[in-house]
């Protein structure tokens, strides 16, 4: 399902303004997970660097 461009509006905002805080948003950590690593790879693995991420985001993923 795609993100409503109000979604993606407010997370740009969120984004560029540093000051902004997150409070109780959580976002799907497997996802999350799969959008950066496509966005630093290139979908080409790289082994050769290690790349860490810091965030003040929350992430979690639910499973049964």
């Amino acid at each position: 399902m795609a993100p409503f461009q109000a979604e993606v509006d407010y997370e740009k905002r969120r984004i560029r303004e540093s000051q902004w805080h997150i409070i109780g948003i959580l976002y799907e950590g497997v996802l999350y997970q799969e959008i950066t690593s496509d966005l630093i790879f290139k979908n080409k693995p790289d082994f050769n660097r290690c790349i860490i991420l810091f965030t003040n985001q929350l992430f979690g993923t639910f499973s049964d």
